[in-house]
């Protein structure tokens, strides 16, 4: 897949997204894009914990048990403040604990992320922009000023994926940490072809944009370019189990 930053583009964190604050707290209004259908039916009593930095930069947790309804939260106001929903899956012995560790968040960032047709500043979580807070984040966390980072345009590029999930957000967030980000930098994390036998059922991965296979009693099926680590597969009627891809061998740690 071919990054699509170029020219001025290639080193993001020399360009400013500058804003007029006043205070450096704002209430904000957060709603959770509507989960995938194949969620709400495997996953009983779906719940999100929000996680948002406050005017200190001290991380703040907020439990939405429905993602229908908005919540409001103070949040810090300063440029590209990133606001992550994780799923939080309760306790329900059919998801064999995949589930509640592997299902990603979905993600905005404060101003980018704002609904202009709201009448109160409310910002939208999308799985869409989930890997763009991931980096945000992940930059927080090491110390460095995400205002610096031109959000939009990374946002555009990591959007481009038909699941930005593939890309690997750790890599890009250390990148631009360094201060060397260039558009090579933009890489899909390491991945391999993967062969289950995970019974019969329409399977999906964690992801929100994953593929459904189809499979029979005893039947291979052949996934495409898994990345490397810990995954999760999915049948709508809450079984699951979790799958490890290594450089040569697929290890399955739960049936």
């Amino acid at each position: 897949m071919t990054p699509c930053l170029t020219g001025p583009c290639c080193a993001l964190v020399c360009l400013l997204c500058s804003c007029s604050l006043v205070g450096p707290e704002a209430v904000l209004r957060v709603r959770i894009e509507k989960p995938p259908d194949r969620w709400i039916a495997a996953f009983p009593g779906l719940a999100f914990r929000i996680v948002h930095p406050d005017a200190q930069g001290v991380e703040r947790e907020t439990v939405s048990e429905d993602w229908r309804a908005p919540i409001s939260l103070w949040c810090s106001k300063a440029g590209n403040t990133p606001v992550l929903a994780y799923p939080e899956v309760p306790g329900d012995p059919r998801d064999g604990g995949a589930a509640r560790s592997l299902l990603p968040p979905a993600g905005g960032v404060y101003p980018l992320s704002l609904d202009p047709s709201e009448p109160d500043p409310t910002i939208v979580l999308s799985w869409e922009d989930g890997c763009l807070a991931l980096v945000l984040r992940g930059l927080r966390m090491r110390g460095l000023d995400v205002s610096l980072v031109n959000s939009r345009r990374l946002a555009e590029c990591l959007r481009a994926a038909a699941d930005p999930f593939v890309w690997d957000s750790a890599a890009i967030a250390e990148k631009l940490a360094g201060g060397a980000f260039a558009a090579r930098d933009i890489e899909v994390a390491p991945a391999r072809e993967v062969r289950l036998r995970p019974g019969k059922g329409t399977w999906f991965l964690e992801s929100p944009f994953s593929p459904e296979w189809t499979a029979g009693n005893g039947e291979t099926l052949v996934l495409p370019g898994i990345s490397l680590g810990m995954h999760g597969m999915f049948e709508r009627d809450g079984r699951a189990f979790r799958f490890f891809v290594g450089q040569t061998e697929t290890i399955v740690l739960e049936n």
